[in-house]
């Protein structure tokens, strides 16, 4: 079944890269909530405004993360660190009650309704297969934009998690995908994850103690590796061609 050992019964697909081109999208909000503050703070420390990298900056600081843990790391990575244990506030010109998390979401709202964005073709076939194969699946985001137009049996994110009452300890921890597991507790059989994101994300998949499939978008087979991912592949697609 689509080249998957026989104990899986459950595929969690991350949506963000593996399914999905959303990265495109989170960088162009990420970048719309710093931007700004970056630049004030150079001009406040007379130093050179370096604006966030919607490539660089994305995957070394955001991709995957939490939002509170991204605006720590990329004030680190620019000599700004908030010290352990204090409360991660937004940027000045960003302050809201609802904190980061919120604020850049709103964002990432505002550009999809803008840009939109696109799947995989190959996660798209890979996804029509998978009614055929007695699979059972779920989609898994740290986001609020998990609620796609792909059918799915069930989806975790921030809004669902937020519903049930769960509050989970997020990538680069597991609870995300180990939330997406119990949805289907009725199935048997361990879950194989699909993460396209070295860290955090294929390091919390490997920490929930499953089977993980590294999706290599980006030429990082080696980083993946290293995290734990169990195989390589380039695209869902190829998954079709197995027996």
């Amino acid at each position: 079944m689509l080249g998957l050992s026989e104990p899986v019964r459950t595929c969690l697909f991350d949506l963000n890269g593996a399914l999905k081109q959303t990265a495109k999208v989170h960088a162009v909000a990420w970048k719309r909530m710093f931007d700004h503050d970056l630049c004030e703070r150079a001009e406040g420390d007379r130093t050179d405004f370096v604006p966030f990298g919607a490539v660089e900056d994305y995957d070394a600081c955001a991709d995957g993360r939490p939002c509170e843990d991204s605006v720590r790391t990329l004030l680190a990575s620019r000599d700004n660190a908030i010290p352990d244990g204090t409360v991660c506030e937004l940027p000045p010109n960003l302050e809201t009650v609802h904190g980061p998390g919120a604020c850049k979401n709103d964002l990432m709202i505002h550009v999809l309704r803008e840009q939109g964005v696109e799947a995989y073709d190959g996660s798209v076939a890979c996804l029509r297969a998978v009614p055929n194969t007695g699979l059972h699946d779920v989609v898994v985001s740290s986001g609020v934009t998990a609620r796609i137009e792909t059918r799915f049996e069930q989806c975790v994110d921030v809004s669902t998690l937020a519903e049930q009452k769960q509050k989970l300890r997020v990538k680069p921890a597991p609870g995300s995908y180990l939330a997406g597991a119990r949805l289907l507790d009725a199935v048997p059989g361990s879950p194989a994850i699909f993460e396209d994101a070295a860290y955090p994300g294929v390091e919390a998949a490997g920490h929930g103690g499953v089977f993980v499939i590294g999706v290599d978008r980006t030429g990082h087979v080696e980083a993946l590796s290293q995290r734990g991912a169990d195989i390589m592949i380039s695209d869902l697609r190829v998954l079709l061609a197995c027996p």
